[in-house]
């Protein structure tokens, strides 16, 4: 199984997760995950369409406790606010590809997040509609964060948060799905995360 890693310099997403834990794991899925529990956290460096971006594996498994994680995030280079901030790597790409290529084909409960930045001259659609500030008696009020919660679809929440120096607004979609480990489960729940933020966030009617 050659996995697909979400090309995120085609979006405005620079952080992507996938938080997983299988939900039949058998007695061999869980030996490989113990072996590479001891890893912690494996980095790689790999170039995805046009652009570099990093890519974080993170497995864990107890026969005992039948906790079965399969982790995965990818950043941009600009995630980073400085050079110095980016991180080493600790394993080469294809380490992290054959760990989930053990899992094909298993049932797997995951938490997926995609956090997608804008500049304050360029709010989306959805930050304007909640941003406000009122001011009484020398006391003022004003938003920095609002969290949505959604129903009757794929997606959980919607919530935006600026960043300390207000240079940035930070829309966060979360999303709980099952889905199945193949080529493609990581890429499909990205587009995913993507085109609700295009639409319902951004406001885009082309999406």
């Amino acid at each position: 199984m050659d996995i697909q890693f979400p090309e995120l310099a085609q979006t405005n997403c620079k952080f992507f997760r996938a938080c997983g834990q299988l939900l039949s794991a058998t007695k061999q899925h869980r030996e490989i995950l113990h072996a590479e529990k001891d890893m912690k956290w494996m980095r790689a460096r790999a170039k995805v369409g046009k652009s570099p971006q990093y890519i974080y594996a993170c497995f864990g498994g107890s026969q005992k406790t039948k906790t079965d994680h399969v982790h995965i995030d990818l950043t941009s280079v600009d995630y980073y606010e400085k050079k110095r901030d980016l991180p080493g790597t600790s394993v080469p790409l294809s380490r992290i590809k054959k760990v989930l290529g053990s899992f094909e084909g298993q049932e797997i409960g995951v938490r997926f997040e995609a956090q997608f930045a804008s500049t304050p001259d360029n709010l989306p659609k959805l930050v304007k509609s909640t941003k406000f500030s009122t001011s009484s008696g020398g006391m003022s009020i004003s938003t920095f964060a609002v969290s949505f919660s959604v129903e009757n679809a794929p997606i959980d929440s919607i919530a935006w948060v600026e960043s300390a120096d207000g240079g940035t607004v930070w829309t966060i979609i979360q999303a709980n799905m099952k889905a199945t480990v193949n080529e493609t489960y990581l890429t499909r729940a990205f587009e995913l995360l993507a085109a609700t933020f295009d639409k319902f966030v951004m406001g885009k009617t082309d999406v």
